[in-house]
């Protein structure tokens, strides 16, 4: 008997489409525009925008090279490169003003905005300036945290293999009339609201009015001014303000010149090895309409384009997922990333580039802070993001290799603004859910010919999902949920779907789809018995 067709029409609003809809814009950023993400337990009137940086990543030859893919709208991209001799400062103060014999310093809050600059940062009074070498870059941003859970007070990033100075002295610019001995207290962030203590010494002799210390990073470290110990060679009535400053320097420090108008002079041979830093910087930070204040990151992706000239072309990319509550992204290796599950990893060949795309998980509850807050806002790190974080580490072959890399990434924000279109989210929590399903069962990394079959294997995804949104609706469309074929189309109007007329039996969750074997089979019996049998009959 042949079943009876008709026509069901599934509405635009329908939560399988949108689930298909944000589905595709979470996992293809640079193809689809930005959606709203539902809210819970409030209603939020949001905009959203999205972001496309370009940019050139080297691979030196037989070198691991690594890339990092984080959901922060402020340093979304990060990738080992030649760095040079970069140098910023940081300056902070004491909280409690004037320090006497014997006494501890609260360092409190950012005083001054970094300073940063390509061949010699000039001293200030009681501050060491810092002079280099041939300086092949710098950075466009000096590059800042926070973790509101360990306090508003920003984290300096301090790339493996640069060194980091460490500088205090009087405010005034006047001179010791004494030997000063000094114990800088650090705090090293180890993980959101995790973190550890490092303590350096130093002395300032009489004439100078500045005490330095300084080490090489063996890692990639978020560092922060805690307390600093005074205490002077003998009893002093007077009392004098006192500044803390970071310098980080791309380079090693050959020596420290004292002098006691300035502070001193630093003298540093630049690095030319390599330092994980941010590939790409949105210069609409410079844009002070965009409210960065009150946002969330609702894609993230990368695509890298080998282009090499064929011949040269080789070598490998091992990619992973990286839990910061579990370890820290900045510090974490190949052999950690070869260690995971398989369903959190991929080996592709470094010929074909990459494509790879975070989908959102524990950040989506939380509108950020991406800005400094200082007079001069820059762009910040937020460290207490507990958002997967994508690793890839690139190893080049015989020959340097370049890639080709485009970040985007999708942001949504609130506002009160006329110059933004402001809606609410029409999407519900259970779609949600089940959009994130899809993409977990697409994947997270791709060959960079293949990055668009992530669009088939998330419709793919969202077809097996469906049904369990389908109870919503009456019968018909129900089995309209079922023969869903064209959600891969770019028309936001309702579909027309031929569809029998017959009863749906609900699919039940196979244990081959949850990862498990499926119930054991009887053994088959032997021909000779069956043989047998056919031979009584």
């Amino acid at each position: 008997m042949s079943l009876q067709q008709t026509t069901i029409n599934i509405p635009a609003g329908h939560p399988v489409r949108a689930m298909a809809g944000l589905a595709k814009q979470i996992a293809l950023p640079g193809e689809f525009a930005p959606e709203r993400f539902p809210s819970f337990p409030a209603l939020e009137r949001t905009a959203v925008m999205s972001f496309n940086q370009p940019a050139s990543l080297t691979l030196p030859a037989g070198v691991e090279t690594k890339m990092m893919l984080t959901r922060q709208a402020g340093f979304p991209l990060w990738a080992d490169t030649i760095a040079g001799g970069q140098v910023l400062q940081y300056f902070f103060t004491c909280a409690g003003a004037n320090a006497t014999y014997d006494t501890q310093l609260n360092v409190d809050t950012l005083i001054e905005a970094p300073r940063f600059g390509s061949s010699v940062i000039t001293a200030l009074p009681g501050r060491p300036a810092v002079v280099t070498g041939v300086i092949q870059d710098y950075f466009k941003f000096p590059i800042m945290g926070v973790d509101m859970d360990l306090g508003p007070t920003q984290w300096v990033y301090v790339p493996r293999g640069y060194t980091l100075v460490l500088s205090a002295g009087r405010n005034d610019a006047a001179s010791f009339a004494a030997t000063v001995n000094v114990r800088f207290a650090l705090d090293a962030w180890s993980g959101p609201g995790e973190k550890k203590s490092l303590e350096y010494n130093a002395t300032g002799l009489v004439g100078q009015n500045t005490c330095v210390s300084y080490f090489q990073t063996l890692e990639n470290i978020w560092v922060r001014p805690a307390t600093l110990g005074v205490q002077f060679g003998s009893m002093q009535a007077t009392t004098f303000d006192w500044y803390v400053g970071l310098t980080v320097v791309g380079g090693t420090v050959l020596g420290y010149v004292p002098a006691a108008t300035d502070g001193g002079v630093l003298n540093v041979t630049p690095v030319t090895t390599t330092a994980l830093t941010p590939l790409v910087i949105s210069s609409e930070f410079t844009n002070s309409q965009i409210p960065w204040q009150a946002t969330r990151t609702t894609a993230a992706a990368v695509l890298g384009t080998n282009v090499t000239q064929v011949l040269n072309k080789a070598g490998t990319i091992l990619a992973g997922r990286v839990n910061p509550d579990n370890q820290d992204p900045f510090k974490v290796s190949s052999s950690y990333v070869s260690g995971l599950h398989p369903a959190e990893k991929a080996w592709l060949p470094l010929e074909t580039g990459v494509y790879s795309y975070c989908p959102p998980s524990t950040d989506m509850a939380n509108f950020w802070d991406y800005t400094s807050g200082t007079v001069l806002d820059y762009p910040v790190y937020r460290l207490d993001n507990t958002s997967l974080v994508n690793v890839m580490f690139l190893t080049a072959g015989a020959a340097t290799e370049t890639l080709a890399v485009t970040a985007s990434w999708h942001l949504e924000f609130r506002t009160s603004s006329a110059l933004f279109q402001i809606a609410l989210s029409g999407m519900t929590l259970e779609s949600f859910h089940q959009a994130q399903l899809a993409l977990a069962a697409a994947g997270f990394f791709f060959h960079n010919p293949d990055h668009k079959s992530v669009l088939s294997k998330v419709i793919g995804a969202v077809k097996k999902v469906a049904p369990i949104v389908a109870p919503a609706l009456p019968m018909p469309a129900q089995m309209a949920v079922r023969a869903l074929t064209t959600l891969s189309g770019s028309n936001p109007g309702p579909r027309k779907v031929n569809v029998p007329q017959a009863p749906m039996k609900m699919p039940t969750t196979t244990a081959a789809a949850s990862g498990q074997n499926g119930p054991r089979k009887p053994a088959p019996k032997s021909q000779g018995k069956a043989a047998k049998r056919r031979g009584r009959k």
